[in-house]
């Protein structure tokens, strides 16, 4: 069964002639409950626009976008945020509030919602410890490493207990070491929750280490997808092969299994 169904996705951006460009080409893509799914491509390719696409933060010029089943480019407004809450994301740069404490940013998505604060305080205990941040509960995103941040961030996406988490470029500005410990942290999670999870990465090595599936995009488009493993072992685009022979694999990354 699939979480996410893209279907004929096209986005279009207009120049500053006004001019029509594509952005994404005639994508489809459906993305199975429970799975761990990478996209991978060079920067440009259009991956952060295609993933906006989920959530419809980037509305599509033309297609349908099925989350569990409901289609989200016909929802109103209200109906769009509610659904939103099931589908978290994690970010390169963390986009924590810098004024906030530790506490206070996974606390926020929480503000509208009917928990009482003795509940809320509840979920927020869980997930420090989760993601093992229980004694910086207090720190400010500016006392923290880049590490330490991408767990806030994490432990955040987490708070409404989404079925989908998406990882757009979130190991991107991290270091070898940093980047193995959020890999196995995203795979805990998933073995934990049962959670979908979408890694948005130009890191070859980032998928190799997790995704069961994987996508291929290149200027806007698609162009392979299927089995990580049949992927790499067996590219059948000429793009794939090059994308292999530019990577470098990190051993180290191999995810252990939890």
């Amino acid at each position: 069964m699939s979480i996410i169904e893209l279907n004929h996705i096209n986005v279009n951006f207009k120049n500053s002639q006004k001019e029509s460009i594509p952005a994404i080409k005639d994508v489809s893509l459906k993305i199975p409950t429970g799975q761990i799914f990478g996209i991978i491509g060079y920067s440009g390719a259009g991956k952060s626009t295609l993933v906006r696409t989920i959530n419809l933060l980037q509305r599509p010029t033309s297609g349908s976008v099925l989350f569990n089943q409901t289609e989200l480019t016909n929802l109103k407004p209200a109906a769009l945020r509610q659904a939103r809450q099931k589908i978290g994301m994690i970010f390169q740069h963390f986009n924590l509030m810098d004024s906030m404490t530790v506490r206070e940013n996974i606390l926020l998505p929480l503000q509208e919602t009917t928990l009482t604060p003795p509940q809320k305080a509840a979920k927020v205990d869980v997930l420090l410890n989760q993601v093992n941040l229980t004694d910086l509960a207090d720190q400010y995103p500016r006392q923290l490493s880049g590490g330490q941040k991408q767990r806030v961030a994490i432990a955040r996406a987490l708070v409404n207990d989404p079925d989908i988490l998406i990882s757009d470029e979130a190991t991107s500005a991290l270091d070898p070491k940093t980047t193995y410990q959020i890999l196995q942290l995203l795979k805990e999670l998933n073995a934990k929750y049962h959670l979908t999870i979408v890694l948005i990465t130009h890191e070859l090595e980032v998928v190799t280490a997790l995704a069961q599936n994987v996508a291929i995009m290149a200027a806007g488009e698609i162009i392979e997808t299927g089995p990580t493993q049949q992927i790499f072992n067996n590219p059948q685009t000429s793009f794939t092969q090059e994308l292999i022979q530019y990577s470098k694999i990190n051993p180290a990354w191999e995810v252990t299994d939890v």
